[in-house]
């Protein structure tokens, strides 16, 4: 499991590095929306799901 999660943070300390080095300031602007509005939908499914699972499922 540790072996995995470093694969994972160094795939994406390269990506960042990748994107930083190839990507113009108005990408970067529009990867960093992108990537805002995914974490916002996310977290809003979590909550959702979470909150289906606590009156939902106490049937």
């Amino acid at each position: 499991m540790p072996g995995r999660l470093f694969k994972l943070f160094v795939l994406i300390a390269v990506g960042c590095a990748l994107a930083r080095w190839l990507l113009s300031s108005r990408q970067k602007a529009a990867l960093h929306e992108g990537t805002k509005t995914l974490a916002q939908a996310l977290l809003l499914s979590a909550l959702l799901t979470f909150l289906w699972q606590l009156f939902a499922g106490a049937r």
